[in-house]
């Protein structure tokens, strides 16, 4: 009878841990979100362009992923732009105000660079962390900046806590 209390609470527990890390998430994604929405208006408050230091411990497997593969604040945002579009239908839409074409309803790393704040064009390179190990997967385009770009389906999963 205590192992069946105590499997109980370990499962009980790690369900707890992946809601918080999904609220954390998402909290993370509305500041991804304004920043496209400001972008799209033109008006860039200072508190939405410093808001990169937003606490983002309570997602758990995405700063467990920041901190194993070292990733700098900008390729992170690229991750939760990336997850914006996974986990919020309105991304679809901003993405095409965002970038003034109805055919481009998806993130680009041209429009990353465009709105997220510290950009690095080093993320262009074959050999930057997320195209090297695949973090993202880079659709075919006309230019590198163009390409439609989504988060790799085991990197999704895991940022969810579905390891």
């Amino acid at each position: 009878m205590y192992k069946k209390h105590t499997k109980k609470m370990t499962i009980s527990r790690t369900e707890s841990a992946k809601t918080n890390n999904i609220h954390g998430l998402l909290c993370l994604i509305t500041r991804i979100k304004h920043l496209l929405q400001a972008y799209i208006t033109s008006e860039l408050s200072s508190s939405v362009a410093q808001s990169e230091t937003t606490n983002d411990s309570s997602a758990y497997y995405l700063q467990q992923l920041c901190n194993v593969f070292h990733l700098s604040s900008f390729e992170r945002d690229i991750l939760l732009l990336c997850l914006g579009m996974e986990l919020d239908p309105e991304f679809e839409s901003l993405f095409v105000k965002a970038q003034l074409n109805p055919e481009r309803s998806y993130p680009t790393l041209g429009l990353a660079l465009s709105i997220l704040p510290e950009p690095d064009f080093n993320v262009l390179a074959k050999e930057n962390t997320l195209q090297y190990w695949n973090l993202i997967e880079i659709g075919t385009g006309f230019a590198l900046t163009q390409a439609p770009i989504r988060l790799d389906k085991r990197i999704l999963g895991y940022l969810l806590g579905n390891n």
